[in-house]
């Protein structure tokens, strides 16, 4: 360690210079301009951070609404072909009952007649076997309905003929009636 120096001067100091080189490091002037640049560096790395934050917000929330789209395609074709589905599951349900004869006819006529307009003669046709079993067909107590076998008509089926027109019923039918209803927008 250096011994300090002691020196008795007869003047006053009027001035004093350094000897031995500049002082170490940069200037006040040097440092604030360095902070200045730093300063504008960091404000244009934000802005871009900024930019870019906002281009990939823009990004997810278009992926968003495509994820949103696709998910309510996935689900209106699975609801179709869910219903669709239990379409066929009833069809055939129906189509084993009725090959098998576990039918009741009389509903079925009762729903064909339920669309005819009143007044005039009815014509109520079935398959003969459900000819048979329909028991509104032997008691003749339906005033202007007459019941006729159609051996054309499949067991389960019913076709109404009157003066205005002709009312076809038939399982087949009636599910695709649902199926149209069920599938319908609301």
């Amino acid at each position: 360690m250096p011994r300090p120096v002691t020196v008795k001067l007869s003047h006053p100091v009027s001035s004093v210079r350094v000897q031995g080189g500049e002082p170490e490091g940069p200037s006040p002037a040097e440092l604030a301009a360095e902070m200045q640049r730093v300063h504008a560096e960091a404000e244009r790395q934000l802005a871009e951070a900024r930019a870019e934050l906002g281009q990939a917000r823009q990004a997810l929330e278009a992926a968003a609404a495509d994820v949103a789209r696709l998910r309510d395609e996935v689900l209106a074709e699975a609801e179709d072909q869910l219903l669709d589905l239990a379409v066929d599951i009833a069809r055939k349900v129906l189509s084993q009952e009725i090959s098998a004869g576990r039918h009741e006819v009389e509903p079925i006529v009762k729903e064909a007649l339920s669309r005819v307009p009143s007044g005039g003669e009815v014509v109520v046709y079935l398959s003969p076997d459900d000819l048979e079993r329909c028991p509104a067909a032997g008691d003749g107590g339906t005033p202007g309905v007459r019941f006729a076998a159609d051996p054309g008509l499949r067991p389960g089926a019913c076709r109404v003929e009157t003066q205005q027109g002709v009312i076809e019923s038939s399982p087949e039918g009636q599910l695709r009636e649902i199926s149209e209803a069920l599938k319908a927008p609301q």
